[in-house]
């Protein structure tokens, strides 16, 4: 694992630990927005921890 990937890792764990979501998740949401046809029949959006703030 390179130094970027690490640095990359660290930074996705800060912002992941802001929203109080774990870095799984962020992960899948990333791929998610670069990706969106591909999961998008499987995910529900009820199922997105941002949805349960309002």
């Amino acid at each position: 694992m390179g130094i970027r990937k690490i640095k990359q890792r660290i930074t996705q764990v800060d912002f992941a630990k802001k929203f109080g979501i774990s870095r799984k998740h962020l992960s899948q949401i990333f791929y998610d927005a670069k990706h969106p046809s591909r999961n998008l029949q499987k995910r529900r959006v009820q199922d997105s921890p941002l949805n349960h703030e309002k």
